[in-house]
């Protein structure tokens, strides 16, 4: 997992989403959710979800 967003396609960003977001999952039952992992992962969740969101307010 990489830790900064960078351009990816559309099917990488989903891809790539669902990877972090399964690690998210499985980091928040093993650890506390302020857990600095935990906190850098849910981090990197925004971004990527937040680079999907712009990109489908840009493909209307």
């Amino acid at each position: 997992m990489c830790m900064a967003v960078h351009t990816l396609s559309r099917k990488e960003l989903l891809q790539e989403i669902e990877v972090v977001r399964t690690k998210m999952h499985f980091l928040s039952e093993k650890m506390m959710r302020t857990s600095d992992e935990v906190v850098k992962t849910s981090t990197y969740l925004d971004q990527l979800l937040n680079q999907y969101q712009s990109l489908q307010i840009h493909e209307r």
